[in-house]
């Protein structure tokens, strides 16, 4: 093996691990070719190039940051995919009335319901192969739809599509090693996602396959989104919040999100119909929640620590 050339992912290592392990790693992917074949060599130096910038980012398991990605991956799978979802079905509509307005890129938002399925039943490495698909999909669709739309319709799509790429490119970066697969961390995407997608969805079958009414010409499915989310985030964010080890601090800072939003909206413009900061409220009702949850937390805590004293005292 000390006389075998390094594959070329290798390089991508840090210096010190490539020169401890860059000859094993390469070893492996020979073996992987020679026996199962170029599809599953291809999918292992994928997995090299991810664990190599997982090291690069410091995002892998052994650091804080690499654990605190892989928490947020629910949450994260939860909040994209219905959004995906519903401009999916925009999309797909027969009758969805001045089409020409909104254009879509349909290959960045169908895999998103793949890696939503495969989180909820646990099947963690088809998730991320569909947060790979989600990732190709969206780096094509924004040439294609420069190409297709011009400068207007690249102008009203490309937010969208480089959100979904760092959304899926999150999902990639994280452990493969700690797999959101846990009861708790489906039931998060599962009552997160339901309670996105049935509003988002509901809008876009209702706006794009009912009648042509005037007055839905303006309706766009991430308009809704945007005001949504972070209502629906407030409670998973207080538990977090109120979970954390610097729970107190955290919360008061999710507080004062309210007061610099409307100090700063005084300053810059005048609030108006449909432009209320609904992430500051919603931060702000998440911090203000999270306080009674610590307390009861703390409060727990001390009861059993009483309890179990009291069943050690002789």
């Amino acid at each position: 093996m000390s006389d075998m050339a390094t594959h070329w992912t290798t390089r991508l290592y840090p210096g010190t691990y490539r020169r401890a392990f860059a000859q094993e790693v390469s070893a492996v992917i020979a073996d992987v070719e020679a026996e199962r074949g170029r599809w599953a060599g291809a999918l292992e130096k994928s997995a090299v190039i991810g664990h190599a910038l997982r090291l690069r980012t410091r995002l892998d398991s052994a650091r804080p940051a690499g654990r605190l990605l892989a928490r947020a991956v629910p949450v994260l799978v939860a909040v994209t995919a219905p959004l995906s979802l519903s401009l999916l079905i925009a999309w797909c509509a027969a009758s969805r009335p001045h089409a020409d307005r909104l254009m879509y890129a349909p290959a960045a938002y169908a895999p998103w319901c793949a890696v939503l399925f495969f989180t909820l039943i646990a099947r963690w490495t088809a998730a991320r192969l569909g947060a790979g698909l989600a990732l190709l999909g969206a780096l094509v669709s924004l040439p294609l739809v420069r190409g297709l739309y011009g400068a207007e319709g690249f102008a009203q799509e490309w937010k969208t599509l480089v959100g979904l790429a760092v959304a899926a490119l999150l999902v990639l970066l994280a452990p493969p090693d700690l797999p959101p697969v846990g009861n708790g961390a489906r039931w998060t995407v599962a009552l997160v996602g339901l309670a996105l997608a049935v509003p988002l969805t509901a809008a876009a079958v209702m706006t794009f396959g009912g009648p042509q009414e005037e007055y839905l010409v303006q309706f766009d499915p991430r308009d809704t989104y945007l005001s949504i989310v972070p209502q629906i985030l407030v409670l998973p964010t207080a538990i977090a919040v109120a979970r954390s080890r610097r729970a107190v601090a955290s919360a008061l800072a999710l507080m004062a999100a309210l007061p610099l939003a409307f100090a700063l909206s005084v300053q810059l413009t005048e609030l108006q119909r449909g432009a209320f900061p609904w992430w500051a409220l919603s931060s702000s009702a998440a911090g203000l929640l999270a306080l009674p949850l610590y307390g009861a937390r703390m409060l727990q805590r001390r009861r059993a620590r009483v309890q179990r004293r009291a069943a050690e005292a002789p």
